[in-house]
């Protein structure tokens, strides 16, 4: 099958191949790893995740930032993923609503409270919609009060990015309207790369944007979202 040219330039790589590439070395250190990423930023790239991995036999998803429709919203997860900074936290939620724009899923358009006793979830998405187009920026304990977990931990169908276990004070997330969408599977391969490092998460990651591709415009009659797609994303 002909790739999507949302995907090209997006690869998955060893972090081997990398360091070898980069730094000339096997030796999996702090000083080879960020030349690898300055390797990759002086050629318009960046890296998921983007800290010292946790083997040489690791794998990785490399990306343009700017030659895909999906390199903008990959590299503002990944410094909200490092940083939860307010501001990152604002620009991965336009980054989101760019993707968004791009999509054949209908765009939301109506955002109605909900009846009394309506769910903490529904009212959570009646803001998020209102205010955020979709995809909204906030404090994580903020996002973690308006869910109303109940003490249980939040789980990716819980919509918000990153997963704020252990979160820092002060620290940013974004939360998503509880439907299906594009950007919303980026986000959750971003949060499979960083929560399997050592295992199969870049794979996931590259097997949730090509579903997202598939919801670009043009696109399929039929989006096949796949049954291990998280409900409310």
């Amino acid at each position: 099958m002909e790739e999507h040219e949302a995907l090209q330039g997006i690869r998955r790589r060893s972090a081997a191949s990398l360091l070898q590439e980069a730094a000339h070395t096997n030796a999996l250190e702090d000083e080879a790893w960020e030349q690898v990423r300055q390797a990759l930023r002086a050629r318009s790239c960046g890296v998921l995740p983007s800290l010292l991995p946790p083997s040489s036999e690791a794998f990785l998803v490399v990306f343009p930032l700017d030659r895909s429709e999906f390199g903008p919203i990959l590299e503002a997860a990944r410094q909200v993923m490092e940083t939860g900074t307010q501001q990152t936290a604002q620009e991965l939620a336009q980054a989101a609503r760019s993707v968004g724009a791009l999509t054949t899923v209908p765009r939301l358009r109506h955002y109605r409270a909900g009846p009394p006793g309506a769910s903490p979830r529904s009212r959570l998405d009646h803001r998020v919609g209102v205010e955020g187009g979709g995809f909204l920026a906030m404090p994580a304990v903020e996002a973690l009060d308006a869910l109303e977990l109940g003490g249980r931990a939040p789980r990716p169908r819980d919509g918000v990015f990153p997963l704020p276990q252990g979160a820092a004070p002060g620290s940013w997330v974004v939360v998503r309207h509880g439907v299906h969408s594009a950007p919303g599977l980026v986000l959750t391969g971003v949060q499979a790369a960083y929560d399997d490092r050592a295992g199969g998460g870049a794979e996931q990651l590259m097997s949730y944007l090509r579903t997202a591709a598939a919801a670009l415009r043009p696109a399929p009659a039929r989006i096949e979202w796949g049954t291990d797609t998280p409900r409310s994303w």
